[in-house]
């Protein structure tokens, strides 16, 4: 099992295909999934690049520090950084559901010079305002209060939750990471499906990724 270590946790990935051949594609999933949402994607994507996975800290088969100060944005998009470093990528298209999609984002204002595209799914940059700011930051704190009380109990019935050995890193996580227009950017609506769209339609979904991808 693939594992790269940092900051007092194990993270663990996954390398599909040859990440040296062409920019490979970086995939984050959401807050309480896993690398494991995306088995419906990686082997329609990864015929002419790698596809790279992995499982955040305090989430699935990654480690799961009790030390709060293990976690928040800084943590995880040095994570990916060291992921890439690891793996001898200078430059990934970064691919992220959600929370991974705003880790993307995060990821580039860090390290622009090694994103070669964005795709982010489902996922937003933050709030302009101060109210709904406020309304996210009381969501994430009772659901990690839930967490911590209730354990994996918690967890919403929902295609993309993984499979968790502790809620501990769920709660931190909750607490401490999910806290402009682009150019030449396109907007993609898959209708009739949720928040996981690339579960509930994977073949649409796949369709446009690699479509995008083969614009690269």
């Amino acid at each position: 099992m693939p594992l790269i270590e940092r900051g007092g946790a194990r993270i663990h990935y996954e390398v599909h295909g040859d990440p040296t051949h062409r920019p490979p594609l970086l995939l984050s999933h959401g807050f309480s999934a896993s690398g494991r949402m995306w088995d419906r994607n990686v082997g329609a994507l990864s015929g002419d690049r790698a596809v790279l996975t992995w499982d955040m800290r305090g989430h699935a088969r990654s480690g799961s520090p009790n030390d709060p100060c293990a976690y928040g944005v800084e943590q995880s998009v040095e994570d990916m950084r060291l992921l890439l470093d690891v793996l001898d990528v200078p430059r990934a298209v970064l691919g992220g559901m959600s929370l991974g999609g705003y880790l993307s984002l995060a990821f580039q204002m860090r390290h622009a010079e090694r994103v070669a595209a964005l795709i982010l799914i489902d996922t937003g940059p933050g709030f302009r305002s101060e109210e709904p700011r406020e309304q996210w930051n009381a969501l994430t704190e009772r659901r990690a209060a839930a967490l911590e009380r209730d354990g994996l109990a918690a967890l919403p019935a929902s295609p993309e939750v993984g499979e968790h050995r502790s809620a501990i890193g769920l709660g931190h996580t909750a607490r401490f990471v999910m806290t402009a227009k682009i150019p030449g950017a396109r907007k993609l609506v898959l209708e009739g499906v949720g928040h996981a769209a690339n579960i509930e339609a994977a073949e649409a979904f796949n369709a446009a990724v690699h479509e995008f991808l083969e614009e690269i």
